[in-house]
């Protein structure tokens, strides 16, 4: 009975080490025990296991406090200082479609400017995101490594905030009521597909993993979008004090998104003026959300795949097992 109190005790006390030293440190543990049980020493048996189940454990180089503090900074800033680079990013690449298409370069061809003006503006965020998102694969593996949700909740919610603060800074206060439901969405939805995406990750399957991420910011978004332009726009034109309040037609929903990333040379989809009320509404936040998705994938990924061998090797020794060492 005190043989198996002890080889619980211990089974405790080792699943509170790492991994890579936990076998090893069990095995020393069960040779000191055997000795105990040897000399018929139970009180000093028990009184030995609780000791290492309690106590915390020893300064090692894997959790020495010291060497943590390092990944611990790096890990914060990132999260606190990577929202405002792709913030800066993508008014950047707005600044630089405002010089392509209505400075020297298209300023003949107004025409040509009309149908490029979308779409120049995503290529340049994008371009700066995906920079931004191999800054942030690399800085992941100096991070401190989290499961797929801490980590999804501790980059999505940053962003929030930061895009929060630019509105109420930057805008007019009522845009930041106007947008502040989609951000909510927004989030909630990136935190369930980071999620998702990084368990991809982790698992080793990087294409999968991709595809989810993909596909699954731009469905959050294009709701975000959704639902703020139909929270604030009745369906058809109504009359009110003063003239008319513009309305949108519905049956284009699903491509608002893909319309202010493209622009008119899709040929399809609802007419130019709904496309114009559009954007007003929703204003900067599609390529907010375009300047995020990418870092947030790449860093999400990147610290799931530090986990992955970790959590493969982090199976708590068994009773079986044990007995047979």
């Amino acid at each position: 009975m005190v043989t198996r109190l002890c080889a619980v005790l211990l089974r405790v006390a080792a699943r509170r080490w790492p991994a890579a030293i936990r076998a090893d440190l069990h095995r020393e543990w069960q040779a000191e025990l055997h000795v105990l049980a040897e000399r018929g020493r139970t009180a000093p048996m028990l009184a030995y296991a609780a000791s290492l189940a309690l106590s915390r454990p020893a300064a090692d180089p894997v959790l020495d406090r010291s060497t943590m503090t390092g990944p611990v900074l790096r890990t914060a800033a990132f999260l606190l200082l990577a929202p405002l680079a792709a913030t800066v990013a993508a008014g950047l690449g707005l600044w630089l479609m405002s010089l392509t298409v209505n400075g020297s370069l298209l300023h003949s061809r107004p025409d040509l400017a009309f149908y490029l003006q979308e779409i120049t503006a995503t290529v340049f965020v994008a371009f700066f995101a995906v920079l931004l998102a191999l800054l942030a694969a690399r800085l992941a593996r100096w991070g401190v490594p989290a499961g797929p949700l801490p980590l999804a909740v501790g980059l999505v919610v940053p962003c929030g905030i930061t895009v929060a603060l630019f509105i109420a800074t930057f805008m007019q206060s009522d845009k930041l009521w106007r947008v502040l439901p989609e951000l909510v969405l927004w989030s909630a939805g990136m935190v369930g597909v980071l999620w998702l995406a990084a368990r991809a990750a982790a698992l080793g399957h990087l294409r999968l993993a991709w595809c989810v991420g993909l596909m699954g910011a731009f469905v959050v978004a294009d709701l975000g979008v959704v639902f703020t332009v139909l929270n604030h726009t009745p369906a058809h034109y109504v009359v009110i004090e003063g003239g008319f309040e513009p309305g949108v037609s519905r049956a284009w929903a699903v491509l608002w998104l893909p319309l202010l990333y493209l622009g008119p040379l899709v040929g399809i989809g609802p007419s130019q003026e709904d496309m114009w009320y559009v954007g007003d509404l929703v204003d900067l936040s599609p390529y907010l959300y375009l300047a995020f998705t990418p870092y947030l994938l790449a860093y999400a990924f990147a610290t799931a795949r530090r986990r992955s061998p970790a959590a493969a090797a982090s199976e708590p020794v068994s009773g079986p097992a044990a007995a047979g060492r």
